[in-house]
This record gives structure tokens, sequence and C-alpha cells, in this order.
């Protein structure tokens, strides 16, 4: 082709690759449109046959194409087309993305250079948007454009694009790319420019914290201590290796520690003196001691010292949400009220509930169940939430509304759907019907509107295709690393040790923005990077 021709396609897929990276935490309108920029240019370009003899001879590429010829596959044997179809729509990146990039010539260093920063800079803008939500700054900007202001009820809600599941790993990503050429590459020389690089991963680990996301701050975790496994293994220099293997035991033990201080501090209880306790409020109504029930919120008993009578006529004098509605995050009221007032000290009655400031009373109004969560942001507050998931639900609790334990039942249909159809699983399209017939078989403890898919991405692979598709799936990931590449390479590993952790609680491809995350990311550092890096 004319090299005039040439050059202005190379300069059409760049943006296309850019516009795309921006998309992924800023606009899903951005993610569809720069694939279709890049579809468009690869037609137009032509060299068809050129093109498909690289595919051919790229034997990670068709493996890396097969996991949506997987689903394509899936088809055949499913009954329920409509959800096919949609799932096809969804995946569809798994495709597009490895046949286009594995077909168009490998960008130079520079070019790699340029696109992973233009991500970092959008995954940067995508922080500082969340953080103007979180502060309310975002508010003023509705306002001046008219849209009515909205209210935060969940600190995760100030990710506004796309899940903050999927954002999370998209920082995760973004701070190891940092490190990357900081550490390893050396693309940032000068002492300003590492400086920048420092504040940049501190911040967006800091952001991690911030936004309460356990789910990011452990794969982060766990994929830096794999590759600083990895790096005290190869390194020749003992010295290093040292430290490398001192940071390595320092990490698990310091995150333990604070863990089981978290634990230990859930568990420990207030003593009362049940012959001590109070039979009247100060106005002479009675008070109920429920001995039997022996929920705690920061080591206090939840069910002595209530008084319904008072704590009723009290709360509807302070709040437009009846007592015995739902708060905002559809929970019963009362049974928030109730352990709102426990985890302060306060007796659960007229006297406790006027204790309240009216910021405290909208707390409740939203949702929040204890005066440690009452803070936009708290990761102890987080975690404190977790292990009072866990604890409710060993002793009985319903696992409905509650992101862990949610996933514990969601994880335990699945196996069972899987067993049922363990050769060849159920089909692209059934998935749905399966798992929800399941529960009612089951009979589930979780209300319907909780009852959803597996959470887990080699379980909804393992359902969908059985472990013949399972077994695929796997090894198309490891597959082209062994193939293809060295697995000295950071960047890929990196990558790639977010996705699979991350597809341990989420289904990571089941929506557009993660399957476009896995497929741009998994195409681009195997195939879109010319060897020389």
């Amino acid at each position: 082709m004319n090299s005039r021709f040439s050059n202005i396609h190379q300069q059409v897929y760049m943006l296309g690759l850019a516009a795309l990276v921006i998309g992924l935490p800023l606009s899903h309108i951005l993610m569809s449109t720069s694939q279709m920029l890049l579809g468009a240019n690869w037609f137009i370009e032509g060299n068809y046959r050129e093109k498909l003899q690289r595919l051919w001879n790229n034997k990670p590429a068709l493996v890396v194409c097969s996991i949506f010829l997987l689903h394509l596959l899936g088809m055949t044997y499913t009954s329920d087309w409509a959800y096919g179809l949609n799932d096809l729509r969804i995946k569809a990146p798994l495709f597009i993305l490895p046949f286009i990039i594995s077909t168009t010539q490998a960008l130079s260093r520079k070019q790699t250079s340029f696109i992973l920063e233009v991500f970092i800079t959008s995954v940067l803008l995508g922080t500082a948007i969340s953080m103007s939500e979180l502060v309310g700054a975002n508010n003023w900007i509705r306002g001046y454009f008219g849209y009515p202001e909205q209210q935060l009820l969940d600190i995760r809600d100030i990710s506004l694009f796309i899940s903050h599941i999927r954002f999370s790993l998209l920082i995760c990503l973004a701070i190891l790319i940092l490190c990357y050429k900081a550490l390893i590459s050396r693309e940032y020389r000068t002492s300003f420019q590492r400086i920048i690089c420092a504040v940049l991963i501190m911040w967006m680990a800091a952001f991690l914290i911030i936004f309460e996301s356990v789910t990011g701050l452990t794969i982060l975790l766990v994929t830096s201590l794999f590759l600083l496994a990895r790096a005290a293994w190869n390194h020749k220099n003992s010295k290093q290796r040292l430290i490398s293997i001192a940071i390595i035991i320092s990490i698990p033990l310091l995150v333990g520690g604070y863990l089981y201080h978290q634990v230990r501090s859930f568990y420990h209880v207030k003593p009362v003196a049940i012959e001590e306790l109070e039979e009247l409020t100060i106005h002479g109504n009675r008070y109920t001691h429920d001995f039997e029930n022996v929920q705690t919120e920061n080591g206090y008993y939840c069910w002595i010292y209530v008084c319904t009578e008072e704590l009723s006529k009290a709360w509807e004098l302070r709040s437009d949400i009846m007592y015995l509605g739902h708060d905002k995050m559809d929970q019963y009221l009362e049974y928030t009220l109730i352990r709102y007032l426990t985890s302060k000290g306060f007796r659960k009655d007229e006297e406790g509930l006027n204790k309240l400031t009216n910021a405290e009373i909208i707390d409740i109004e939203n949702g929040c169940a204890n005066a440690l969560q009452a803070s936009k942001s708290s990761i102890s507050s987080r975690i404190y939430g977790i292990i009072w998931e866990l604890n409710d639900f060993m002793k009985g609790g319903s696992a409905g509304g509650h992101s862990l334990t949610q996933r514990l039942e969601y994880w335990k249909t699945s196996v069972t759907v899987m067993q049922q159809h363990f050769l060849v699983g159920v089909g692209t399209g059934d998935i749905r019907h399966e798992v929800l017939q399941a529960y009612e078989i089951n009979n589930s403890g979780l209300q319907e509107k909780y009852r959803k898919r597996p959470h887990n991405q080699y379980l909804s692979i393992g359902i969908s295709f059985g472990i013949i598709g399972l077994i695929w799936f796997l090894f198309s990931m490891i597959f082209p690393i062994l193939k293809r590449m060295s697995t000295s390479d950071f960047l890929y590993l990196a990558f790639l040790a977010v996705a699979m952790i991350s597809m341990l609680t989420e289904d990571t491809l089941e929506t557009q923005a993660g399957a476009t995350f896995f497929a741009f990311f998994n195409a681009f550092l195997l195939f879109g990077r010319s060897d020389t890096q």
C-alpha cells in the first residue's frame, strides 16, 4: 500500500486505541465507537490475505480469539437465544480486539508508551471526577445545568461511569504500569519524573482506600506479592533478593495483624450484669431485654434496653420515614435504628434517640446501621461490615443485601448447576435460567431480587460450557504466555494476575467494561507491542 495511506491508517489505529483506553474508565459510548473505528480502519486498509496469514501463523492469537468462538459454539445447544445473543454482543470485544490487534503492525516502544500513558491519565481523571462526586462538587455542576442533585448512599457510587469493581481493576493496573515505568523500563529517569510517578501511585492507592475497595486492594496486594516473588526468584544479587523476600514476608504479617486486631475488636463484648439491668425508662415505660439474642454492635448488646413504644414515637418526630418502614437501602428502618443506637452505646428509648444529631438521623435514613460507617469513607468500617456479614450469616442471618455472604450463596448454587451439566454445560444462553431454577430447587434463603449470576467467572464458564470449556478457557490464558513470550514480561504478568484474581469473585467478562478491559489488554500486551520490547 502507498506509504502515505499506510501512515494515515497507522494514525487512525493509534487514535482508535487511545479512544478505547480513554473510554474504559470514562465512557461506554467511547468504548463502543472506538472499536467501530478500529474495525472500519482495518477493512479500509485492505491487505486481507496478508493479515489473515499473519493471524494463521500466530497460534497464541488464534487461541485468544477462540474464547469468543467458544461462546458461539455454545449457541448451538442453548434454548434461550435472546439471552445468548445479548451475551455475544457483550463478549464481542473478546474477538474483535485480538483479531484486529494481532493482524495489525505492532507498535513501537514510543507508541506503546503513549497508549499506556493515555490510559493512566484517563484513570487519573476518573479518580478526580469520583472525588468531586464524594465532596459534592459535581452537584454544583448538576445544578448549573439544571439537573437534580444526587444523594450519595454508598461510597462506591462515586464511580459514575463503570461499576466500582471494574474501576478498581483499572486503578490496580494503572498503579502497576507506573511501577513498571519507574522501576523496570526506566522510562522515567529524572528525579522530577520519579517523584510525579510516586505521587500518582500513592494517590491511586489512597483512592482505593477512600473508595473502600476491598476487592481492589486485595488484588493489588496479591499481584504485588506475586511479582515480588518472581523478582526475588530472578534476582542474581543476593542483597536485592533478601530485600524482596523480607517485603514478601512483612506485608502479609502486617495485613494479617491488622485483620486480627479488627476481628478481635469485633468480638470483644462489654460485660453486662443481668441482675443489674434496669426495668423502666426514665419516663416509666418498660424495657425489653432479650438475653437469648447475643447480637452486638461495637461490643454492645443490641437487644437489651429496648423500648419500642418510646423509640417509635420519638423517631417519627425526627423523620418523615415511618418507624416500621424501610430505609433508603431497603432495610427495615427499626432494625437499622436499633443497631445504630447500640453502636453508640445508647439505650433504645426516647432519651437515646434524642442524643442523635440531625446528621445521624439522616445517616440512619440512608441505611447506615453503625456509627463507624457514618463517615463517607473508611476502610476500617468496610472491614467491620464484612466481619459483621460473616458473623450474622454463621448465626443463621440472611445473606441477602450483603456482598460477601451473597457470593457464598451464588457459588454454592452455581456449583450444583455445574455438577448437573458437568461435561459441556448448558450453553451460552441458558445460564440465567438454570441458576434461577437452582435457587428454587435448593430453597435458597436469598430473596428473589438478590438471586443473581455466579459472581465467579470460572463458575460462569463452567456452567455455560462444562469442564471442557473451563479447561479451554484456562488454557487460552496460559498458553500465549508460554508459547509466545518469556514469563519475565512484567506488564503482561501484572495484567494477567489482576484479571485472573478478579475472576474469583466477579463475572469479569459479563459486562461491556469488563470484557473490553480483558480483551484489550490481553491482546495489546501480547500482540500489540513489537517483539523488541
